[in-house]
């Protein structure tokens, strides 16, 4: 192996090492920004009550998040990684190259200097002080691989078994729905009973509402009977036996389609 070849495989040495720390920073960035994302926009789809249209936007708002992040911290440096960067980088660790690592890869790749082979020579005797432990240690990476391995482990944790609002929201924004019955209708939802009913005309119906995961200093019923286009809203009155609110229709006379709201948060029709 002349020295030409021992100089170009000691620059593709280096820049393999660049390359693994671009992707092992590139990877705990876009972790990071995951992570914040996530939690900054469970917070703010949580002041809306988790209702459809936050999450949609929180969705789009997140990926485009990422894939930025991605872009900026992964790919373009990626892109722009080449062994003139490497060499540049080598000589910022070894200043004695002085310039020649960057002049031999200009001038071998410009294939025009008939002194190519001594410059190379010249070059490889700095090569062991600048080894490429050097130029990327070996804890630099430790941590970069770290950061995004803990980034990871929260975001993921958040997403599985996260406490509260949080990991709701979180499980919303990257899982969908939950497969959980209990949480069909969102963290924050209204049950109503009897719900849909077939009664008798004229006859009295009590509609009890519950409250589920937050509360309210009013809970309203609103109802639009069959001949009216307009609806009606009524408020509901806490119960005394347990948590839940009430309302009577007093002698029903025809169909009325109805649901309960309070802070937001709307239980079907």
């Amino acid at each position: 192996m002349n020295t030409r070849e021992q100089l170009n495989q000691y620059l593709r040495g280096i820049e393999s090492r660049l390359r693994m720390q671009v992707v092992s920073k590139g990877i705990a960035v876009a972790l990071g920004v995951a992570l914040g994302a996530t939690v900054a926009l469970v917070l703010i789809a949580n002041a809306f009550a988790f209702s459809t249209t936050s999450l949609v936007v929180a969705r789009i708002t997140l990926f485009l998040s990422l894939a930025f992040a991605l872009g900026l911290a992964l790919v373009m440096p990626l892109i722009k990684l080449n062994q003139r960067r490497a060499a540049g980088r080598a000589e910022s660790v070894n200043p004695e190259f002085q310039e020649r690592l960057v002049t031999y890869v200009e001038r071998r790749d410009d294939g025009t200097d008939p002194f190519i082979d001594i410059l190379a020579a010249d070059t490889l005797q700095h090569a062991p002080q600048a080894a490429g432990s050097r130029v990327v240690t070996p804890k630099s990476l430790f941590a970069l691989a770290t950061s995004a391995g803990a980034a990871g482990a929260v975001l993921l944790w958040l997403i599985l078994a996260g406490p509260g609002f949080l990991g709701y929201g979180a499980s919303m924004l990257w899982a969908g729905p939950p497969k959980d019955p209990n949480m069909v209708g969102g963290f924050y939802r209204i049950t109503v009973d009897p719900g849909d009913k077939l009664v008798r005309r004229r006859s009295d119906m009590a509609i009890h509402a519950t409250l589920v995961g937050f509360q309210a200093p009013e809970v309203r019923l609103m109802a639009r009977y069959k001949s009216s286009a307009k609806w009606e809203q009524a408020t509901m009155l806490p119960r005394a036996s347990d948590s839940s609110y009430e309302y009577l229709f007093a002698a029903v006379p025809e169909p009325v389609e109805y649901y309960v709201e309070a802070a937001g948060v709307k239980s079907k029709t």
